[in-house]
């Protein structure tokens, strides 16, 4: 009788010491599962993150593509307001060319009135076709001028336009 109660003692021992070791393994058992709870949610915030980095990115690039068209935009109008200044610049050379032409016309108009007094009528009126040939010309020249200043006008109008609204 002993002998099965010390068995039973020790079969007792033997449970109690399987309760506690199974005790562990649920406490061990539970932590994993909290571990792995916790890695998920650190997971889904790594993925957050990256899919909130892909978008800034994709948004970094598109950013990109608009200031290249930007600074695009800005060097045609540069070109533009160069080639501007090119043409005006010549309508101001042509301006004083057709002054010039105008003066002379008036010079020659005015000579000839001298030699009315002093040549023959026939070479009086020879001067007098030439000084008509000379306005003619000075006047075609002026005309060229107004029109090239009116195509200026309108495109630095058109070009201040497109500056606006850029």
């Amino acid at each position: 009788a002993n002998s099965a109660a010390e068995k039973a003692e020790i079969v007792l021992k033997e449970a109690e010491a399987s309760k506690s070791d199974a005790s562990v393994v649920q406490k061990e058992l539970d932590e994993a599962k909290e571990a792995v709870a916790k890695l998920k949610e650190e997971l889904d915030a790594a993925k957050a993150a990256a899919e909130k980095a892909v978008n800034e990115l994709k948004e970094a690039e598109a950013s990109k593509a608009d200031v290249s068209v930007v600074q695009k935009e800005l060097d045609e109008t540069k070109e533009a307001t160069t080639k501007l200044k090119e043409e005006l610049d010549a309508a101001k050379a042509a301006a004083e060319k057709a002054e010039t032409a105008l003066d002379e016309a008036q010079e020659a108009a005015a000579k000839f009135k001298e030699d009315l007094g002093v040549v023959s009528k026939a070479a009086a009126a020879e001067n007098a076709e030439t000084a008509l040939k000379e306005a003619e010309v000075a006047k075609e020249d002026a005309s060229v001028v107004q029109k090239e200043l009116g195509e200026a006008k309108e495109a630095i109008a058109k070009f201040k336009e497109e500056l606006d609204a850029a």
